[in-house]
């Protein structure tokens, strides 16, 4: 019995393996390797259908798709507001989703169901930007909107799928992103966009998460995270916000520490930091103190300190002549970048002073532009740095540029801080010419009086052709009329080279980058409210708004010797 049962399915076998070669034969396939799905899903109807009034409280929800999906990346993309008080019953047939609600709906209530650009099809094509479906169960429908961008820290789009929630309240409610899922929530489309619609009335608070473990949290340490400039407004004249931007970053959660501190002589201390960090007033003399470590160690004073420009992790004090023996250095009221005060638990250590004498001469470790420098920038200073904390005092600059004939340069030379000297040439550099920086080491000096010691007394550099370059320029508006702070611009060439060109304007109005090379370029914006020269992205818990920003729409296009000109800019 049991050898026929096997000379039976063989027979079958055969039988099947010989249709499914005909049908094969008959069958028209496309060859392989044809065009590749880039088309990504849809939402083709719904029901009910966006807009409905007057809906039932035991409505369920169903939505056709045009094309089969990921169904792990949907229940990951699917937002709803107001919060159904549970979770969501997902059901599908085919190319229908029917979303059932874990209670009855509220009554006169607007629900807007949101489907994320997280969702893709098999091909893993996503959902080009967010869909929103909105119905109400009472006789309208709530008409609020809040549109914008996320912006990378470069500031390049941040791209397609970052999580945008947006927490209603009345301005005293403070939300906190890391404990608190947002009252409305959606994703952004490829380019970075986001669109809230059919708002409630109210006052909103923006953040912009990357949801790295999608459970719609602010990891802190994990996530970056982008805070709005602004709570805004929905209601009565403010039925839509259009113009919103946030820049996304990592937020710094480590409290900076201080390592170490080194006796380098007896006039000269190093302190070395986790990483760079500043007194809020700019004054370091009262932020370090050194006291003796033990009965037999004798006090000395603290007379200069800065952190060297090269190396800003490192602070380098000047000191009255140090005894040896045992001491004990504290650091106070500093913060890093990102306004972390210094880890109480690491602003102390102790060091040793072996007192011995300081013989070693300061040196030029750094001469902008190098020696040898070709197509220098016509407007670019001449900048020194130098090994240690040099003397301001002296009438005598470090050096002096001469040009192709030998005459000197005139111009506007300082010192910048206790290591760089800088000097711009008046009207700037001549186009295609040859200039000599001659470095006057006899007449310079560092706080103990040692003169420089550089055996390279001479560097040479030319400059561009001024033919190659133009010039971008326009005007800078704000909308807010009493907001304070420097706008500092920058057009970053985004075709053509890797040139970068920063200025600043005190107030709003006219600006210019000069000699500009030809290219394609991005401008940006920010308003430096805190006037501290860098931007500032605001913190999300305790709440600090980011300073506020824009990144041109347009790019300018630079010919050679045809100025660019008219580029408005406007700052939301």
């Amino acid at each position: 019995m049991a050898g026929k049962i096997v000379r039976k399915n063989y027979r079958v076998s055969r039988l099947t393996l010989a249709l499914l070669w005909l049908v094969s034969c008959a069958k028209q396939a496309p060859p392989p390797g044809g065009p590749v799905d880039e088309t990504p899903p849809k939402i083709v109807e719904a029901d009910p259908p966006a807009g409905t009034v007057r809906v039932a409280r035991d409505t369920r929800v169903r939505l056709r798709f045009s094309e089969k999906v990921d169904r792990r990346s949907l229940s990951d993309a699917i937002f709803v507001t107001p919060s159904p008080g549970g979770d969501l019953g997902l059901d599908w047939n085919g190319l229908d989703l029917e979303i059932k609600f874990p209670d009855s709906l509220r009554v006169n209530t607007t629900y807007v169901i949101t489907l994320g650009t997280g969702i893709r099809d098999l091909r893993n094509n996503r959902l080009e930007q967010s869909y929103s479906l909105a119905f109400s169960t009472g006789d309208s429908i709530a008409t609020g909107e809040l549109r914008g961008k996320i912006f990378g820290e470069n500031p390049a789009a941040a791209g397609q799928g970052i999580l945008v929630g947006a927490f209603l309240g009345d301005g005293n409610r403070q939300p906190d992103p890391t404990r608190e899922v947002a009252d409305y929530t959606t994703q952004t489309s490829k380019a970075g966009d986001f669109e809230f619609r059919y708002l409630v009335d109210g006052l909103y608070r923006l953040f912009a998460i990357d949801d790295k473990y999608g459970n719609r949290l602010y990891d802190r340490g994990e996530d970056a995270i982008g805070v709005a400039s602004r709570d805004l407004q929905v209601g009565g004249a403010n039925s839509a916000s259009t113009d919103i931007n946030i820049r996304l970053a990592l937020e710094d959660t480590l409290r900076p520490a201080l390592n170490s501190v080194v006796a380098t002589d007896h006039r000269h201390l190093e302190w070395r930091f986790e990483e760079p960090v500043a007194p809020m007033d700019g004054d370091w003399f009262p932020h370090l103190r050194v006291l003796p470590a033990s009965s037999g160690s004798a006090a000395f004073s603290l007379l200069a300190s800065a952190p060297h420009p090269l190396d800003p992790k490192q602070v380098h004090s000047f000191t009255s002549p140090q005894a040896p023996g045992s001491y004990r250095a504290s650091a106070a009221d500093l913060f890093d970048l990102a306004g972390l005060p210094l880890d109480s638990l690491y602003r102390e250590v102790e060091f040793v002073a072996a007192g011995n004498p300081d013989t070693i001469r300061p040196r030029l470790i750094r001469l902008s532009p190098p020696d040898s420098a070709r197509a220098v920038a016509l407007n670019e200073p001449v900048v020194a740095t130098f090994s240690e904390l040099m003397r301001m005092d002296s009438t005598c600059a470090p050096f002096v540029v001469h040009d192709s004939a030998g005459v000197a340069v005139k111009g506007k030379g300082g010192w910048e801080n206790f290591f760089q000297y800088q000097f711009n040439a008046a009207g700037g550099w001549e186009g295609l010419a040859k200039y000599t920086v001659d470095v006057v080491a006899d007449s310079t000096f560092d706080l103990s009086g040692l003169a420089l010691d550089d055996t390279v007394r001479q560097r040479i550099f030319w400059t561009m052709n001024a033919d190659t370059l133009s010039s971008i320029s326009g005007a800078v508006s704000d909308e807010e009329a009493a907001a304070a702070g420097p706008l500092r611009l920058t057009a970053k060439q985004i075709v053509g080279g890797k040139a970068s060109y920063e200025t600043m304007v005190s107030k709003p109005g006219a600006y210019e980058f000069p000699a500009v090379l030809p290219g394609v370029y991005q401008l940006s914006i920010y308003r430096d409210a805190n006037n501290n020269g860098r931007y500032d992205f605001g913190r999300p818990f305790p709440f600090l708004p980011a300073e506020r920003f824009r990144v041109a729409s347009d790019s300018v296009k630079v010919r050679a010797r045809w100025p660019n000109e008219g580029n408005d800019i406007r700052l939301p």
